[in-house]
């Protein structure tokens, strides 16, 4: 009866209904006067009913705080009390609760739901200390005895120190910075011998990573594991055991360890320790190439190793080398790749004299000539070379035409400026060669780049479609088509913004919160070595720019659209407690930028990305945006916005402003902060504040400038803080003018992009060049089409 009494509690809470609310948790105060649960949860709804006056001192922190007098060992009560305070931002405080319950009343299934809490708030110190006392009184382990024994929660002991060295260095004090790499040490090396190579490894971990550099701790690292080589290799003991036999200059038995790994494993930094140490054993550099042959076989890395060899032994490279490299990789795409890494220590002509010594009438030879700048032809040249080439291959394998058909795209598009006639004709190659390649990744991003900086949106998501980005990809790959995606197509119907709200159901809101509980699993089936990796993994993803992005996109889109902001804002400021609860206030930059093979500065995107410019500083200004239009809308005061400002700005905010955000995004920030910090005293000249007139507006700048400013005076026509009725006047009458003038601008950029497409047709040179590739040109009545479907969505919001 009490569970659905108390199920209807936390309904009634969520709907606000504090009366029918205080009189279920009194009659459940009535029927359980001695529960520790039913008093916290009293307490907390005390606190839901008003949390501006909520008096925690004498209502909480007397009671459960760091030096309360209360302790409960009630595992529902500490579950809320751990909610409770995480929802204060009293983040001490919600597994302190644990850790004086367990002194108190000590017991194994208390150290596992303290373990279970720590884990889910990455707080790795308390791991450790939840660890020690799933040791201590591991006989009472009824759950899992089965298959965890005392020695496994020493692992897991160990595991939780080398995460909070590597992940929470700031958590960490001078004299635990002493302490603890001792202790850890200790309580691992009294397990040998250890029982698997995962073991293993939480021994080697505990003594690389907390013990840098220290010799006679990697001489230990080497004797664990020399052994158990013969028997079988493990990657991640592999690289351990090289790193460290290289520390302790030990060169007999690194060059043993090689020996024994290249049986198995043919690793190219392994050929190069093992040509190192047997240099220093004495060894000829011919006799190092027949062993390497013979354990490794005739292979890409053998062949490499002649460049490596010669270097290590005569720090030149000879012509033989790379010519008996070149003989078998000449026209394999590795090549351009393998000798631009020793490109310093070879000069260009002979380079290009012993890739001549071999046929030119492969594809991918020519391109490797062409990446290493050492084909005299031009791109057009090698690309009608080789164009028959497309007609015999798979149909799913890409071609490296593309190399030269991107050349001369990369030259159209990579000027300061490019203009509408450049990005046309960029189209008109990349969409002519797609046909012939249709699988090629390199060029489809290219295509998406050009029709986001067009902005047509929905042009540039359905060739998106054709990369079948999923799941993490996401992260590192969404920053092509969504960033400012509210300002570019806010278009809710359309299958644009669908995918763009299950990402973000799917990755952070689904597979991040399993997390925890996926990385619980490895510690219980003692998968040690994947746990660093997972918990680094998941802090990357909660930290994530891309999330952070799309927290902010569905805010702004909420505006322009007028849905509700609540639940948005709400979820906002939980994922910035699950960030600052680990100390770690940055976000994590995951974005893909390397997939365009050329020397892109992320920090100064060229022009036709610009729209994918948001930098970190910029998340956190649109962050703090948003908190503020909350704080403005709900007329509450919040002293983490004041923070947060200062932190970001420096006392430098005009300057801050313009190294990272657009004209019209500094517009709308500066109106927001005087709304925010002077109650809107410079509110009429900071909408009439000048900036790039719309009419001359066009690509994606056309769309933003118009959506940004449709957004911001839409928020403030809903912000019952602005009273004055000529102001109020003045607002509606800005967005009835900008929304009556939607289609000339729409229409003014459309025959713009006739005009460029009518230019193109009547220039001679471009006519010459698609005839020679054999290219038709560019269909323009898809492109004006989708100028029209943006026009009809951002004219009706």
């Amino acid at each position: 009866m009490s569970d659905k009494i108390e199920a209807e509690i936390f309904e009634l809470i969520k709907k606000s209904n504090f009366r029918l609310c205080n009189e279920r948790i009194g009659q459940l105060r009535r029927q359980y006067p001695k529960s520790s649960y039913f008093e916290v949860l009293e307490t907390y709804i005390k606190y839901k009913q008003s949390p501006t006056k909520f008096d925690y001192e004498k209502l909480l922190g007397e009671k459960f705080g760091i030096n309360g007098k209360l302790i409960t060992s009630d595992l529902k009560a500490l579950d809320l009390l751990h909610t409770f305070f995480i929802e204060l931002e009293r983040y001490p405080e919600s597994l302190n609760v644990y850790e004086r319950a367990i002194f108190k009343y000590p017991t194994f299934e208390l150290a596992s739901a303290w373990f279970d809490k720590s884990l889910n708030d990455s707080n790795f110190m308390h791991m450790a200390k939840a660890s020690l006392q799933m040791v201590k009184y591991s006989n009472e382990n009824s759950e899992y005895s089965s298959y965890l024994q005392n020695r496994d929660f020493n692992f897991w002991y160990g595991i939780s120190i080398a995460a909070l060295f590597k992940f929470q260095p700031h958590r960490i004090t001078e004299q635990e910075k002493r302490i603890l790499p001792t202790l850890a040490y200790k309580t691992i090396s009294n397990l040998k011998p250890f029982n698997s190579h995962e073991e293993l490894i939480v021994f080697c971990t505990i003594c690389e990573q907390l013990f840098p550099n220290d010799r006679a701790k990697a001489s230990e690292i080497v004797q664990e594991i020399f052994p158990t080589l013969e028997k079988s290799v493990n990657l991640t003991l592999k690289n351990f055991i090289v790193h460290n036999a290289s520390i302790i200059e030990d060169n007999q038995l690194l060059f043993n360890s090689c020996q024994i790994i290249l049986k198995s494993i043919d690793d190219y930094d392994v050929i190069k320790h093992f040509l190192r140490s047997g240099k220093a054993l004495g060894k000829s550099k011919q006799e190092l190439g027949q062993l390497i042959l013979s354990l490794v076989g005739d292979t890409r890395n053998y062949r490499l190793s002649f460049l490596e060899g010669d270097l290590i032994y005569d720090s030149k490279i000879t012509d033989d080398s790379l010519k008996f490299y070149l003989e078998k990789f000449h026209n394999k795409a590795c090549s351009s790749i393998d000798i631009n890494n020793y490109k310093n220590h070879l000069d260009e002509a002979t380079i290009k004299s012993t890739f001549n010594l071999f046929s030119s009438e492969d594809v991918i030879h020519d391109a490797n000539t062409f990446k290493l700048n050492i084909n005299d032809s031009t791109s057009s040249e090698l690309y009608m070379k080789h164009k028959e080439s497309l007609n015999s291959k798979a149909i799913t394998d890409y071609s490296s035409n593309s190399v030269f058909i991107l050349d001369l795209v990369q030259k159209l598009l990579l000027k300061e400026d490019p203009s509408l006639e450049d990005i046309l004709l960029s189209l008109t190659l990349l969409e002519n060669y797609q046909v012939k390649d249709e699988h090629n990744f390199d060029t489809k991003l290219w295509i998406i780049v050009s029709y986001m900086h067009l902005g047509c949106i929905p042009i540039a998501y359905s060739n998106y479609l054709d990369l079948k980005i999923k799941n993490v990809q996401n992260d590192i790959i969404d920053h092509l088509i969504y960033s400012r995606m509210s300002t570019l197509f806010p278009q809710k119907q359309h299958d644009y913004f669908i995918n763009f709200r299950e990402s973000i159901r799917n990755l952070y809101e689904g597979s991040l919160n399993r997390l925890p509980q996926f990385i619980r699993i490895a510690f219980e089936r003692k998968a040690y070595s994947k746990i660093l990796g997972m918990i680094e993994f998941r802090d990357k993803l909660e930290r994530s720019s891309m999330k952070w992005l799309k927290e902010i996109e569905m805010l702004q889109l909420a505006g322009i659209s007028n849905d509700k902001r609540g639940p948005l804002i709400k979820k906002m400021q939980e994922s910035w407690r699950n960030i600052e609860i680990t100390g770690n206030i940055t976000f994590s930059d995951n974005r893909d930028w390397s997939s365009f093979n050329c020397n892109i500065n992320k920090k100064e995107l060229p022009n036709i990305m610009r729209s994918m410019q948001v930098s970190e500083t910029a998340i956190m200004i649109n962050i703090i945006k948003e908190l503020m239009i909350d704080a403005v809308s709900t007329n509450s005061t919040n002293g983490k916005i004041d923070e947060l400002i200062l932190s970001t700005f420096n006392n430098d905010m005009s300057k801050i402003l313009e190294m990272n955000l657009t004209e019209d995004e500094i517009w709308s920030f500066n109106i927001i902060f005087d709304l925010y910090k002077n109650n809107g005293e410079n509110l009429t000249k900071l909408l009439s504040a000048e900036t790039i007139p719309l009419s001359n507006r066009t690509m994606w700048n056309l769309s933003h400038g118009y959506l940004m400013k449709v957004g911001t005076l839409k928020t403030l026509d809903n912000i019952k803080r602005i009273k004055d009725p000529v102001t109020k006047s003045n607002i509606k009458k800005q967005l009835q003018d900008l929304r009556g003038s939607a289609d000339d601008l729409y229409k003014s950029y459309s025959n713009k992009i006739k005009q460029a497409h009518e230019n193109l047709a009547s220039n001679d040179e471009t006519n010459k060049l698609l005839q020679d590739l054999g290219f038709v040109p560019l269909q323009l009545s898809r492109i004006t089409e989708t100028i029209l479907m943006v026009q009809k969505t951002v004219r009706n919001l």
